[in-house]
């Protein structure tokens, strides 16, 4: 994009490709949650039953399961700019050969 007279230029190619690179980012992010995941769910509830345990857990867990959660929706986010680009790029062809 380049700004011209107070107007706009795209390159669409450009725009796709560039933003196809999102999608890479949104696998690497899911890829990151997958194995923190899995690391978790290896070792279980490995802070015990007991008092200090049981404390343990009410200190982790909440936070823990925040964190994953939080780390899907930046997946899901990014993934959809990887999307919303591409169909940008398409859109502004679209309109150029029309």
């Amino acid at each position: 994009m380049s700004g011209a007279g107070g107007g706009f230029a795209v390159e669409p190619v450009d725009l796709q490709a560039n933003g196809s690179q999102y999608g890479g980012v949104a696998e690497q992010v899911a890829a990151v949650q997958r194995t923190l995941l899995d690391k978790l769910n290896a070792q279980g509830e490995c802070w015990g039953d007991d008092e200090s345990g049981t404390q343990i857990a009410k200190t982790y867990v909440g936070p823990a399961v925040k964190a994953l959660q939080q780390m899907s929706v930046v997946d899901g986010g990014v993934q959809e700019m990887a999307a919303a680009t591409s169909t940008w790029a398409k859109n502004y062809q679209a309109v150029e050969t029309a």
